[in-house]
């Protein structure tokens, strides 16, 4: 009786583990998806995503979010297969590539720009 009961509750435990688990990837894929499309609908011409500087007040694309924040776009993309995730996430790849050629010296390109540069020529 005893190791029935005991049989039980791991049984029970892992069918609760079980639908939590598949109900929170459910989730994250439709946060993923929601996160791209707002992603899509707010970048800017440039490639980047508006910054405001605390310091001038002024909007601009934010340089150090690029490659971190299209990354995001590849994810939703690798997930859905939508084109339009790949596209802003290349308009994005394009400017980092510009402007890293444009001025070597003193443009830096951080570690994240180059993992996405890095996984978006394999799409």
């Amino acid at each position: 009786m005893k190791k029935n009961l005991i049989l039980s509750l791991i049984l029970m435990t892992s069918l609760m583990f079980m639908v939590v688990g598949s109900v929170s990837a459910v989730s994250s894929s439709t946060a993923l998806i929601k996160g791209a499309d707002r992603l899509v609908a707010t970048q800017n011409i440039d490639g980047g995503w508006l910054w405001e500087n605390p310091t001038t007040g002024e909007d601009a694309s934010s340089v150090n979010t690029f490659g971190v924040t299209a990354q995001g776009l590849l994810d939703a993309y690798e997930l859905t297969g939508n084109v339009e995730y790949l596209t802003a996430a290349e308009k994005a790849g394009d400017w980092l590539v510009t402007r890293f050629e444009s001025d070597i010296v003193t443009n830096r390109i951080n570690a994240f720009d180059i993992v996405f540069l890095y996984d978006i020529r394999k799409c």
